[in-house]
């Protein structure tokens, strides 16, 4: 399931992570102050799901890739057993794409 990302609960997540460090307001003003924008960057550079975002788009983009390296043959070749009423026509299509799939590979 997936959970949405609001800004809201990124700077409670950021805000509880400034707490438990210790940063409360009376140790902040023996330190340098934290403020909520650096807060958020910080729990955003150490949070896991954010980092992880980019890999799951590009798994969603090479699964998509290969959905439609199946979808597209199998359609073409679902027309010639349609059209021609007998799966020969398809099967030497499905022989000539293979090859020709083989040759680009050069295998």
């Amino acid at each position: 399931m997936r959970e949405a990302c609001y800004p809201g609960k990124i700077a409670l997540v950021a805000l509880a992570a400034a707490l438990s460090v210790g940063l409360t307001p009376t140790a902040a003003s023996a330190q340098e102050q934290l403020r909520m924008e650096d807060a958020i960057r910080l729990a955003l550079m150490n949070n896991e799901r954010a980092l992880k975002a980019p890999l799951r788009v590009e798994t969603a983009e090479g699964q998509v890739d290969r959905a439609r390296t199946a979808f597209f043959p199998s359609l073409v070749f679902g027309y010639f057993r349609d059209r021609y009423d007998s799966i020969w026509p398809g099967a030497a299509l499905h022989i000539f794409y293979n090859a020709g799939w083989l040759l680009l590979a050069g295998v």
